[in-house]
């Protein structure tokens, strides 16, 4: 489990560094990281590995992040986070696959978008091409694959051959 908190505002006692076998490690900022330092021993003392980073505007360059998860074989990643972290993956133009859960239900007024800077989606997605669709319910799952890559048709082709498998 990979956790972004630049700020290093979380604590040990959350479900997310549980010690169940998992590697856990959080990256935060430098700053963060010497300003915190009993917190820092704490989660060294749980088994969390912490990884400071430098800062552009406040924030871990993206690039930066996925520079480090390579080094240590850790080629895909999911990504789950609010508007800004989705925003700065977005943005960053190194995703190749985009997943989209749309569930057709009314929040109200006022509910957040998406991106944190109020652009659209089709803004964004500029450069991806939508690849498949699967209806779950009453919800739609959309793929999307950035032009040129080929880790969603890479997938799916593993996920069939994993299916004829089973069924020998």
């Amino acid at each position: 489990r990979i956790v972004l908190d630049g700020s290093l505002s979380l604590t040990p006692d959350f479900q997310v560094f549980r010690s169940d076998g998992a590697k856990r490690i959080i990256l935060t900022s430098y700053d963060a990281f010497k300003k915190k330092d009993s917190l820092v021993k704490k989660f060294i003392k749980c088994g969390v590995e912490i990884i400071p980073f430098g800062t552009s505007k406040n924030r871990i360059r993206i690039k930066d992040i996925l520079e480090y998860l390579g080094m240590i074989n850790i080629l895909y990643l999911f990504v789950e986070g609010g508007r800004e972290v989705f925003t700065d993956f977005i943005d960053s133009g190194e995703i190749d696959l985009f997943i989209q859960m749309i569930a057709p239900r009314f929040i109200g007024d006022g509910a957040p978008g998406l991106y944190s800077q109020g652009r659209l989606i089709k803004e964004s997605l500029l450069g991806f091409r939508l690849v498949d669709i699967t209806n779950t319910g009453n919800d739609a799952l959309l793929i999307y694959c950035k032009e040129g890559s080929d880790v969603y048709w890479v997938n799916s082709i593993y996920r069939k051959s994993q299916e004829i498998k089973q069924e020998v």
